[in-house]
């Protein structure tokens, strides 16, 4: 961790904060409480935000929240907002996971986060009054990146899967070679300039760009759940989405995706600020339909 990370990073964060304005007012929920979260290592636990639109004894579907920010920004708080909403408009509770971020955690710390979270949701159904046959993960940016790998990852060591995942403008391949990076990343965020930063704090040197583990576009996408890609016209990562919907597509899995005319990055968090127009607050609710409809059929497990 050399310190032209750290200082990265810090800028990131101060970024992030100074926008959690724009997110707009909390919605109220029913429950809303912070868990620590048993990991593997000496001492250490990982928070996360339950957030349960119900105080009844219901048993509820669950959502797997990770929250953007290149890895190295955002946390419960810039994603309140989204979350909650995603507890209200699909009926479910939501765990918002507080993953380690780098420079200080680099790759897989993250990824690992997420995947314990999962392992212990599952294994706490009945504490939480949730099914855990109707388990949903997704994210935004960054954590749209974690989803999938999670998903990957759970696939491959033979655990239980998942009912559906929602991709936020994921990041899905490093590389960053696509038209609408040529197009779009110098001028738009997140920018070329940006990645150089996120990759140098997240990766370091050890990790091609294009190595799997990180990039789900250049991974095996047998086996995913059904899935909802939302990003905008003007998101450099706009192909991202759109070649990964060609390849779930091309695997027989049901395959929604959402672009938003333009739209930038970041938009569906942003979803109540007025001065972004209708593009948040539409995908979000198209978001939600697909969702209760997955959820509202037999477990796919």
């Amino acid at each position: 961790m050399t310190e032209t990370n750290m200082e990265f990073a810090r800028g990131m964060r101060e970024s992030y904060s100074a926008q959690n304005s724009m997110a707009g007012a909390a919605d109220a929920v029913s429950i809303v409480r912070t868990r620590q979260i048993p990991a593997s290592g000496p001492d250490r636990e990982i928070r996360v935000r339950e957030y349960r639109p119900t105080d009844s004894d219901q048993i509820l579907p669950l959502i797997i929240f990770i929250h953007g920010g290149g890895f190295v920004s955002g946390d419960l708080e810039t994603h309140d907002v989204l979350a909650r909403a995603l507890a209200l408009g699909v009926s479910a509770t939501v765990l918002a996971v507080d993953y380690r971020l780098a420079p200080e955690n680099p790759f897989p710390a993250g990824l690992d986060d997420v995947s314990a979270v999962s392992l212990w949701a599952r294994a706490h159904a009945e504490e939480l009054r949730i099914d855990p046959t109707r388990i949903v993960i997704g994210g935004d940016s960054a954590g749209g990146n974690l989803a999938p790998l999670a998903v990957a990852q759970a696939r491959d060591t033979g655990q239980a899967g998942f009912v559906a995942q929602f991709l936020f403008y994921p990041l899905l391949d490093f590389r960053t070679i696509t038209d609408s990076w040529a197009r779009l990343g110098d001028q738009y965020f997140p920018t070329h300039e940006v990645m150089r930063g996120v990759d140098a704090a997240y990766l370091g040197s050890d990790i091609s760009l294009g190595d799997p583990r990180i990039s789900p576009l250049l991974g095996s996408v047998e086996g995913m759940p059904p899935t909802i890609l939302a990003v905008g016209t003007l998101d450099p990562l706009l192909d991202d989405s759109r070649q990964f919907a060609t390849l779930l597509e091309a695997a027989g899995i049901p395959t929604t995706l959402i672009v938003s005319e333009d739209a930038t990055h970041g938009y569906i968090q942003y979803f109540k600020d007025p001065s972004g127009g209708p593009a948040g607050r539409e995908a979000l609710e198209r978001t939600v339909t697909v969702l209760r409809e997955v959820l509202a059929k037999d477990s796919l497990l």
